[in-house]
């Protein structure tokens, strides 16, 4: 890796503890230490309550809190992941070829104590309301943008009780008055002149005035300069400050900035750091929980051996060749859709994002239905180490290693020459500008715990608002990014989530510019890059970002340890999302995901780094065993369970974030690890060898040792990214006459908003006759229905019109039509809208065909669900979807064997988006032979000749139409007339649905063709002859 250099510091973590005080602490003495009090006080202030009541008497507490108390030691002796005051960070270097081992100074440590974000959104609230209401200035939200007859825009409203911030795309109808209160407030107003702006604009009274702004704010239209910012200086008390500046002084303001003194305050641990705790937490405005610490721990020696480095390059080099690098699912789905609707054109990021006039990015949760086709189905989402990766040459060399090594073998060794023998690294994909290494030293090996990420800066987010050298060697790495990148920009995304994450997202500005999403960012306005700025283009499957005011392809990051796929802001999971196209961002290796459910998997050792620990994984089986008996009883069967699977004395139990350490030769620690095992299902335990004498690198000044975790940072001295050219087709587009048709230009468009239970009666009640008649009276040509979510479930209604001239009137037909169901609160809304053609989809020379085959599907439709006696919760209700299918399959000349290919893929491809586990399989397989009945008995029933005869004749004009496209387009086109004939019986959760259709219908044909097999009569897929 002669591109890559290490950064020359490091970050160091280690446990509060040194691993040996874990077998020699008294716990009946430990709950009494001011120090280990205040700890478990901002840990978990119930059990902290629990032991306050009993007088910090270990005698006097049940069995459960021993307990508990016992896992907190464990993690301050044995956990250097930060959390509270249970783990400390520290600086270290790389230092010369030997060097002494690194050595804490005790007396040095540093509490750095904040309130939470929670605690300061909620004061900052009150300041907002009282001593700033007059000195906040409002501009529009930064995610508004225009779409026909008005703007779209992201809100949110915070939901108190889970503490997270809920995310709404919201319609917002404009008027001459709207445009011009945006124009006025473009750089900032404040609140009282924006209400004269308006009185003087509308000639209105003080009050409207004053009510048209509050509306505006609540609805989040405009904002305040003065929101929340998660990204550099503090914020409440940049809020104090302001205060300050405006002569501002109340009794609020002075506690607050008392408060915040004290908290700032230097602190080390022990009994005044307590004693601040526990004033905070009597302060009414904070409740239990109301600030957070980090523990900074000073270094007497702190320089590390740079022999290791040379192990840990040799390592990456070897495990970019071993770990696979697939691709975001969502970012390549994204790029399809957005290729297919607008296929070489760049648009703006948000009408890219938005669900209607986009493509939208991923999906929401929604809540299970009563379906019939998903009746008992239990759908899985299968975590990244059990999905198998197609077979490779990795997978053999692993295979055959493992192999020779023995059953059970302790390690795996892999050499260079075999390594180099492995296929070359994708070119398409290169190593990020930086990555993270997080490792520990035991001996002369390096044992590799996690390496890759977008960017070295992610790790060190958190600390940068501690200490200075941090922030430093942040910002080192960033510009090491940026030095090596010329001509492009790299962006900090900045966004809250939920506020208790937001304690560990909080982080000082790295970067020269950022992309606040729905907060305020600390940076000059110039460095700032909003959502409403940003474009995205699809360019040979890869997706470029650009800002129109830089003229810049745009680089997102994000320089935090937060799970972005926990957020559901499409805009947010999308930038996050972007950091990793097109780069080697995990370089983890794990042999579950070449080989999956196994009961072990050995250590896996390359030259002087290790790059996976052995781990056995328990299933339900070996824990109900033992979980049988008791005391003595229960401790043999442990034991003879520890021989027969060949466990070292110091394991681990590992759970996502969370981890015990249990020494095997302890009856207390046994005792412990069956407590911990009980009620489990599947469990996964790691060898832990890091108590070991090799492995004391980092000591106190007692020479007592510590288990260490060292995060270095690998900058890529290589160009990533390449400038390009801002598209110019972004400044001058001029959509089709025929792509845009406004209400009365031939079609009239409305949105009935209700909810999914709710649309099938709609349809068949209130619809369906009316429209029937109203075709029949010539009052219109044809008319076709969808199912959408825009995030709210809808009806979208598109009448064709037979002059432009009755668009009034029909206008006024549907109202009167509609007004009983909203009385009702059947219906709690509707819009009229523009419809955009999908002529991308479809092919402008196939449009109108296309639609005639969307009328007749609905008409068809619409009239079973009038006529039918079944709903969703019986068999018979699917008969149309299969005969649908069947027709469409049909009229584009596809014999059996060619629809069973066709929806074979479909199936497929649905089947892998959700997991392709065992389980869903065999669920699967279920569904059929309940639907199997339905085949015998034939699926036309119910179904009136007259429109079905029509379904069948408009599929048969766009099939004659299509015959100039490819076959690849042509199947695209059959499987996208299939996908929108099902979404038009499909209430709710359509692609769980769809995927148990394609799988029946292609059991069906595969079955058939068995059928003609037996007869004689098989033919290859294809058309039918």
């Amino acid at each position: 890796m002669t591109m890559y250099k290490l950064y020359p510091g490091l970050l160091l973590r280690t446990p509060a503890f040194p691993h040996t005080a874990y077998s020699t602490t008294d716990l009946h003495a430990l709950i009494r230490d001011p120090s280990f009090q205040a700890a478990l006080q901002l840990a978990s202030p119930s059990l902290f309550k629990t032991l306050e009541t009993s007088a910090f008497d270990y005698e006097a507490i049940g069995p459960k809190a021993k307990a508990s108390l016992q896992r907190y030691l464990n993690r301050m002796c044995f956990r250097p992941t930060p959390f509270g005051l249970f783990s400390g960070f520290s600086l270290a270097l790389w230092g010369a070829v030997e060097e002494p081992p690194l050595q804490l100074r005790e007396q040095a440590s540093q509490v750095h104590l904040a309130l939470t974000f929670g605690n300061t959104l909620h004061l900052a609230r009150q300041l907002l309301a009282e001593e700033l209401a007059g000195y906040q200035r409002y501009r529009p939200n930064h995610s508004l943008y225009k779409v026909h007859g008005g703007y779209r825009y992201i809100r949110f409203e915070e939901d108190r009780q889970r503490k997270r911030r809920e995310f709404f795309l919201t319609d917002l109808q404009t008027d001459p008055l709207l445009e011009a209160v945006l124009t006025y407030c473009r750089e900032g107003c404040l609140r009282q002149d924006i209400v004269a702006y308006i009185r003087t604009q509308a000639a209105v009274e003080a009050e409207e005035s004053r009510d048209y702004v509050e509306q505006l704010v609540a609805r989040q239209v405009l904002v305040s300069d003065l929101e929340a910012n998660i990204t550099g200086e503090d914020y409440l008390p940049g809020l104090l400050e302001l205060c300050g500046a405006q002569g501002v002084s109340t009794s609020r303001t002075r506690g607050l900035q008392q408060l915040l003194a004290g908290l700032k305050a230097e602190k080390k641990p022990g009994a005044d750091l307590l004693d601040k705790l526990r004033l905070a937490s009597c302060m009414q405005e904070l409740g239990s929980q109301g600030v957070y610490a980090n523990l900074e721990k000073g270094m007497h020696q702190k320089k590390l051996r740079s022999f290791y480095q040379e192990a840990l390059l040799a390592a990456l080099t070897c495990l970019q060749r071993l770990v696979p690098q697939p691709d975001s699912a969502g970012l390549q789905k994204f790029a399809r859709d957005f290729q297919k609707k607008f296929e070489g054109r760049a648009v703006p990021l948000l009408r890219a994002l938005d669900p209607e006039l986009g493509v939208g990015y991923g999906k929401l949760a929604i809540p299970p239905r009563g379906a019939k086709l998903l009746e008992g189905m239990v759908w899985d989402r299968v975590e990244a180490g059990e999905q198998m990766a197609a077979w490779s040459p990795v997978h053999a060399l692993l295979l055959e290693k493992w192999h020779a090594a023995g059953p059970f073998p302790a390690a795996v060794h892999l050499t260079e020459q075999e390594v180099a023998r492995l296929p070359e690294v994708d070119i398409n994909k290169a190593l990020p500008p930086s990555i993270a290494v997080l490792f520990r030293v035991v001996g002369e090996e390096v044992f590799m715990e996690q390496a890759g990420g977008a960017s070295a800066t992610a790790l060190l987010g958190r600390f940068t608002p501690h200490h200075p050298e941090v922030l430093a060697m942040a910002r080192a790495i960033a510009q090491a990014e940026e030095s090596a990148n010329p001509g492009v920009v790299f962006a900090e995304i900045a966004h809250v989530c939920e506020s208790h994450t937001a304690n560990i997202d909080r982080r000082a500005a790295v970067r020269s510019y950022e992309i606040p999403v729905l907060v305020q960012s600390a940076l000059p306005a110039e460095q700032q890059i909003h959502l409403s700025e940003l474009w995205v283009q699809v360019k040979n499957g890869t997706i470029v970002l650009w800002s129109e005011r830089l003229q810049q392809v745009v680089v997102p990051r994000l320089s935090s340890a937060f799970n972005f796929v926990r957020d559901d802001l499409a805009v947010f999971r999308f930038l996050c999302e972007l950091q990793y196209q097109g780069l080697q961002s995990n370089l983890c290796l794990d042999l579950r995901h070449f080989f999956p459910r196994l009961p072990y998997y050995p250590r896996v050792v390359y030259q002087g780094a290790v790059l996976q620990l052995a781990s056995w994984h328990l299933g339900q089986e070996q824990l109900k065993k033992l979980a049988q008996g008791k005391g003595a009883v229960q401790q043999a069967c442990l034991r003879q369970l520890a021989r027969e699977m060949r466990w070292p004395r110091w394991i681990a139990l590992t759970r996502h974030d969370q981890q015990v350490v249990f020494d095997l030769e302890r009856e207390d620690d046994c005792r412990l690890l069956l407590e911990s095992l009980r009620g489990k299902e599947a469990v996964e335990l790691r060898e832990f060898p890091f108590t070991a004498q090799q492995a004391a690198m980092v000591r106190d000044s007692a020479q007592q040792p510590y288990v260490h975790e060292f995060l270095g940072a690998v900058l890529n001295g290589q160009a990533v990214y390449s400038p390009q050219p801002f598209p110019s087709l972004c400044t001058a587009q001029t959509p089709l006459k025929e792509r845009l048709l406004s209400p009365g230009e031939g079609w009239l468009y409305v949105k009935l908003y209700c909810h999914p239970s709710a649309a099938n009666a709609l349809l068949a009640q209130t619809l369906q006759p009316w429209l029937t008649r109203l075709e029949q009276e010539g009052q219109l040509t044809q008319w076709f229905f969808v199912r959408y979510r825009d995030p709210d479930y809808h009806l979208r209604l598109r009448l064709c019109l037979p002059t432009e001239s009755g668009a009034g009137h029909l206008l006024e037909c549907v109202s009167e039509r509609l007004a009983g169901a909203v009385r009702r609160g059947t219906i709690r809304d509707w819009q009229v809208a523009v419809y955009e053609r999908e002529l991308e989809r479809y092919h402008p020379a196939l449009i109108e065909a296309v639609e005639e085959v969307f009328c007749a599907s609905s008409a068809l439709l619409a009239a079973f669900l009038r006529h039918s006696p079944c709903t969703e919760e019986d068999e018979g209700y699917y008969a149309p979807g299969f005969s649908g299918l069947d027709a469409i399959g049909s009229a584009f000349g596809l014999d059996v064997a060619g629809k069973e290919a066709l929806v074979g893929e479909l199936y497929a491809s649905f089947y892998r988006e959700f997991g392709g586990t065992k389980r869903l399989e065999v669920q699967l397989a279920q569904k059929f032979r309940e639907f199997s009945r339905l085949f015998a008995v034939g699926t036309t029933a119910g179904q009136p000749d007259k429109l079905r005869r029509r379904f069948e004749e408009a599929l048969a004009q766009v099939a004659q139409r299509a015959a100039f496209l490819s076959p690849a387009r042509e199947k695209q086109l059959i499987a996208d007339l299939m996908h929108m004939h099902l979404n038009r019986l499909f209430t709710d959760r359509p692609r769980e649905q769809e995927l148990v259709l394609y799988y029946c219908l292609w059991k069906h044909y595969r079955a058939v063709r068995a059928r003609q097999k037996q007869a004689g009569k098989c033919p290859q897929p294809g058309r039918a002859r």
